[in-house]
């Protein structure tokens, strides 16, 4: 189809008309995107390309690393870009980077994705971030913030200039010993010299005040973007920018007119950037703002933005504006307004067009003010008003940029927000109704609810049906039973805790019983709901109101702590940060093997700390004193609750996982490991975990036991697996040789902790060691088997098998080194796979003992490699048998003997 002229050049000038002269990108000297924890280069869903700190030119030396380590979330629950919030660098002592940098200003951005990392817990991370002289954050909790915001993830700009060609050093460091500072991501991205500090030759902003003077913002003052806001619109992605990868948020949680009074207003003239730099905003945030509605103009008429800001600081404020062509419905063609900025007077008569000097220009205007205050006190709001005595019809307010400014001191640093921020905006996000966790949880309070129906209809048959003649008559107030762990309610109590069996509270019903939910009237009115008072009471630090007086003395505080840790974690608001019920079954058992396995004394009267750190608890402190504390016998707690959750997990564990039933393996020599905490243990197999490769499997160093204890992890290759599990009767001849190996003590051998067994996964679990010895970190008797005989079916090894490990050692004493050794590359670590690799290279001679180079003949070592090789064959049948290994050595030592008198010494 042929376009007609004349409508081709409508269509080009409509599209002209509202979108303007498109800018041209702004292309930063110096644009680093660093994705914490990660090796290599990563692509982002926006095309961005993030370099990591491992193996790239951002790689961190000893120094700079100081104790940190790479990790990954346990639990990854992201709703947007997942680069970079997928890694993280974390440490309990400081680490920095250093970068090379061109002159000028810079904006340096720090990503944060609070999740649990292995080893470090969510509520610790509290630490210091500087910037040269620069204090930018201070005692930070990325937690704190996060629940504040009601993010997962977010991220804090700044904004500092660089003097000359000089190094940039962030140093990152934990604010106490018990905290863990970390980060997942670091942008440092050039700006032009004029942007944002006050150009050479200007004044500087206007200051709001009733004495008007100017501000000069130099080179000296580091900013902190704490608002930027596209008015009446959408955001704005960072690769939507003029190409400084800002974000650009929308504004309508922050405006107080939220009502049917307002309206976009959707710009349809050209916008020209004749006054400002194009780069200045993009043109997205000129073409909208808000507007009022024609039949709801009165005389004045208001908007009025509040934003959140922290107290002992001044804040730049920067307004976007560009004034359209009038619409016909303008009142009076009345252009000017005012405008307040901290409840002070800006500007009495704002003329944009004056500004601009015409129509569809973008300008903007510049204000500083001062939120008054102690810092330590934490936030306020920041109001924005912009205001018409004639009535506000087009929209005149396009964007909104609010900083703060460093203090003399050049600090940013401001307080951890509340929890729940009192300000006019809605902190938490809206979340699915029923997302993936959150069905989780509905079948964990489904299974609550039916275990409460059966312990109630079990009570009621006990007490009226067998204990009838024992109990009295109905009384005022709830009497115990015989039994310890009955009450009996009277008929009044029942009636006041369900309003009369009030139909709303009707929660169940049977073919022979209704179920009620109850309340007891006694109970104040923040008790009432169970999990807001457990909660509240955690963050309190008052568990003694909250913990059952039948379990007070019974519970170890190590048990108690990893509990309420767990129940807090299960109780948060948002589903997409409550554990799996695998990490729950997990942490429960984790919990009453505390209970049960560990020594634990408590004082006379049991005094339950307002902090989860036991370490510096008052029952600590108690506990040490002789005085004050008497020491208890281990003992399963009498509660039928704790018994009936131990059975339950033990349940819970048998279903979710496949099972070896048939094994007798003793669990207290050898730990069973769910698949669950393997990924947990090593990050889901994170490449940066692996300490040595071999043939047949892959050695990981991890964290079990909340991150408190350090192993190694041998995961075997999926054909090994498969090759094992076709044989009969795999399960019962792997669960022997689990608990053989379980049995084995020796001070030259690595005790084996556990083991994982499920579906096409087999791993085994043991203790790290940092000195050498005989067989290496993970080495023990496995390393010497017959790989072709593992888990047989009952098969003894055979005289091959013999072989096959008689070749190690002949390849031991030719290296002078064991079987696997963790201090050598990991290309070397199993000796093995090195040899093998280096006899198909025809460098063999790279292997050899340093001591034995020149006193080995050619022939000898010919020979010699010859049979170790054959030995080290993977199938029996192509290894000699042990009469051809003694000849083929006797013939190599003759070799030798004949080749001495022409050694060269």
């Amino acid at each position: 189809m042929c376009l007609n002229p004349l409508l081709f050049v409508f269509i080009v000038r409509f599209i002209l008309s509202v979108k303007g002269d498109l800018p041209a990108p702004y292309h930063p000297i110096d644009d680093i995107a660093v994705n914490c924890g990660s090796i290599g280069n990563t692509s982002a869903l926006d095309g961005r390309e993030w370099t990591g700190d491992v193996g790239t030119k951002f790689s961190l030396s000893r120094k700079q690393a100081g104790g940190s380590i790479s990790s990954r979330p346990v639990h990854a629950s992201l709703s947007g870009d997942p680069v970079p919030y997928l890694t993280a660098r974390a440490s309990r002592s400081p680490f920095f980077y250093t970068f090379k940098l061109h002159p000028g200003p810079k904006f340096i951005r720090l990503h944060f994705n609070p999740a649990s990392y292995i080893g470090f817990e969510t509520s610790t991370d509290f630490f210091n971030v500087q910037v040269g002289p620069y204090k930018l954050l201070h005692n930070f909790s990325a937690s704190i913030s996060a629940r504040a915001l009601g993010v997962i993830s977010f991220s804090k700009e700044f904004c500092v200039s660089i003097e000359g060609n000089r190094e940039l050093t962030i140093m990152i460091s934990p604010t106490n010993s018990n905290a863990y500072a970390f980060v997942n991501g670091i942008e440092i991205i050039s700006m032009p010299s004029g942007l944002y500090y006050t150009p050479e030759g200007e004044p500087g902003a206007d200051v709001v005040n009733p004495h008007r003077y100017k501000f000069y913002i130099d080179n000296n003052t580091a900013l902190e973007t704490v608002h930027r806001l596209n008015i009446g619109g959408s955001s704005v992605s960072p690769i939507e920018d003029t190409g400084m990868f800002r974000r650009w948020s929308k504004d309508s949680d922050y405006l107080l007119e939220k009502n049917k009074k307002i309206q976009v207003y959707h710009a349809t003239s050209m916008i020209k950037y004749t006054k400002i730099p194009t780069i200045s905003a993009p043109l997205k945030v000129y073409q909208t703002s808000w507007s009022t509605r024609s039949s709801y103009i009165k005389k004045t008429t208001s908007f009025t933005w509040k934003l959140p800001v922290d107290l002992g600081f001044r804040y730049l404020v920067r307004m976007h504006f560009c004034q359209h062509e009038p619409e016909k419905r303008t009142n009076n063609g009345q252009r000017e307004f005012g405008i307040m900025v901290n409840n002070q007077i800006a500007e009495k008569n704002a003329d944009v067009t004056n500004w601009g000097g015409g129509y569809g220009i973008a300008v903007y205007k510049d204000y500083v003010t001062t939120m008054r205050g102690d810092k330590t006190n934490g936030k306020s709001d920041l109001s924005i008003v912009i205001f018409s005595k004639s009535g506000l019809i087009e929209g005149k307010l396009n964007g909104l940029e609010v900083f703060k400014l460093s203090n003399p001191d050049d600090s940013l640093a401001g307080s951890n927000p509340a929890f729940l921020l009192h300000s006019s905006r809605n902190w938490m996000p809206k979340l699915p109704a029923f997302s993936t966790l959150n069905t989780i949880a509905t079948k964990l309070i489904f299974l609550i609810t039916t275990l409460n129906i059966i312990v109630y209809i079990q009570r009621w048959f006990w007490e009226e049906k067998l204990w009838k003649k024992n109990i009295p008559s109905s009384s005022a107030s709830p009497s115990r039973s015989s039994s310890d762990d009955l009450c009996r309610f009277s008929l009044a109590e029942i009636n006041a805790a369900t309003c009369n069996f009030d139909k709303a509270l009707v929660i169940g019903m049977g073919g022979f019983a209704k179920v009620y939910k109850a309340v007891d009237p006694g109970l104040e009115e923040d008790q009432r709901s169970l999990a807001i008072w457990a909660r509240q009471s955690i963050r309190e630090g008052k568990l003694d109101q909250i913990i059952d007086p039948c379990l007070r003395g019974e519970i170890s505080p190590h048990c108690l702590k990893v509990f309420i840790n767990l129940a807090e974690k299960c109780l948060e608001n948002q589903p997409k940060r409550r554990p799996s019920m695998a990490s729950i079954i997990s942490g429960l058992e984790f919990a009453l093997e505390q209970q049960e396995n560990t020594d634990w004394s408590i004082p006379e009267e049991p005094v339950y700390p307002g902090t989860l750190s036991f370490s510096n608890s008052p029952i600590s402190e108690q506990s040490t004193s002789s005085s004050s504390k008497k020491s208890l016998k281990l003992k399963k707690l009498k509660s039928w609750r704790w018994e009936s959750l131990w059975n339950g997990v033990k349940a819970a564990k048998m279903d979710s996982f496949a099972s070896v039933s048939s094994s007798k393996t003793n669990e207290d020599c050898c730990r069973r490991f769910l698949l669950s905490e393997i990924h947990s243990a090593t990050n889901d197999f994170d490449d940066n975990l692996i300490v040595g490769t071999g043939d047949f499997s892959t050695v990981y160093k991890a964290y079990i036991d909340y991150g408190s204890r350090l192993v190694v992890m041998k995961r075997f290759n999926k054909l090994m697996i498969d090759n094992w599990s076709k044989k009969p009767d795999f399960a019962s001849d792997f669960c022997k040789e689990i608990e053989m190996l379980s049995q084995l003590r020796n001070p030259n051998l690595v005790p084996l902790i556990g083991y994982c067994y499920h579906k096409y996964e087999i791993i085994l679990v043991y203790e790290y060691m940092v000195n050498d010895n005989l067989t290496g970190v993970i080495g023990n008797c496995l390393g010497y088997l017959d790989p072709e005989c593992i888990f047989a079916n009952g098969i003894k090894p055979t005289e091959k098998s013999d072989v096959y490990s008689f070749g190690l050692v002949l390849v031991e004493v030719l290296c002078g080194r064991k079987l696997e050794d963790q201090t050598v590359h990991r290309d070397q670590v199993f000796l093995k796979s090195w040899v093998k690799s280096n006899i198909a290279k025809g460098t063999v001679h790279k292997i050899i003992d340093p001591s034995l180079k020149g006193k080995i003949v050619p022939e000898c070592l010919k020979e010699f490699m010859k049979i170790a090789e054959r030995c080290l064959a993977d199938r029996s049948t192509d290894r000699p048998s042990m009469s051809e290994v003694v000849k083929s050595l006797k013939f190599a030592a003759q070799q030798q003997e004949a080749a001495k008198p022409n050694l060269i010494k």
